[in-house]
């Protein structure tokens, strides 16, 4: 097992002759997929190029060397997965396209043995109707694992949570003014109020 910043990867656990304690080594993937949104894309983490997809800044897929990627950490462990990192996540997406993102992760060769995935976020609307959307968005993430299991059977898949809690995301913004702004009002789910102080109402 290989605890990897955000997540652990859990290995495929071989053990070899001499009893159930005997020598055993853990198999890295050989090739790793990110699902999801924008926070997969490396979205606006080029200054050079504000505002678009970075991919080779992915935390989970990305080659640069300075982001030090899961896919880099493990390439450290094993180098059969060099060039085994497939990115399909989409900036602004939803659960909705994680099964259109899964075809196309069971198409690559080779078929990747690591699937991570960050959804969630723009799946909440923040306007008091998320109640009535659990199901739904349960139901229809549910199908895409289940489409995952049956066209890559020995994979693992390991789905993210989102990065911070209320309190720390709402720190980190604040020192944002364009961020700040966005989440300012007076919304269910504002963090801030018009003036742009922290809103305890809208962090609950």
């Amino acid at each position: 097992m290989l605890t990897l910043g955000l997540v652990t990867v859990v290995g495929f656990v071989v053990a070899w002759p001499g009893g159930p304690r005997a020598a055993q080594s853990v198999a890295f993937p050989n090739a790793i997929v990110v699902m999801g949104h924008s926070g997969a894309t490396g979205y606006d983490s080029n200054p050079l190029h504000p505002g678009v997809d970075a991919r080779a800044n992915s935390w989970a897929t990305g080659t640069n060397p300075a982001v030090n990627s899961i896919y880099r950490r493990i390439l450290a462990r094993n180098p059969a997965i060099n060039g085994h990192t497939f990115n399909v996540a989409e900036s602004g997406s939803d659960v909705n396209a994680l099964m259109r993102q899964a075809r196309s992760a069971v198409s690559s060769r080779p078929i990747p043995d690591l699937f991570v995935i960050q959804s969630v976020d723009n799946d909440i609307q923040c306007d008091g109707t998320d109640a009535q959307n659990y199901a739904p968005f349960a139901a229809t993430l549910q199908r895409t694992l289940e489409f995952i299991n049956q066209r890559a059977p020995k994979a693992h898949i390991f789905m993210v949570s989102q990065w911070a809690t209320v309190k720390n995301y709402t720190n980190v913004i604040k020192t944002i003014p364009a961020e700040r702004a966005a989440e300012s009002g007076t919304g269910p789910c504002s963090g801030f109020d018009p003036s742009g102080r922290p809103r305890r109402k809208g962090m609950a």
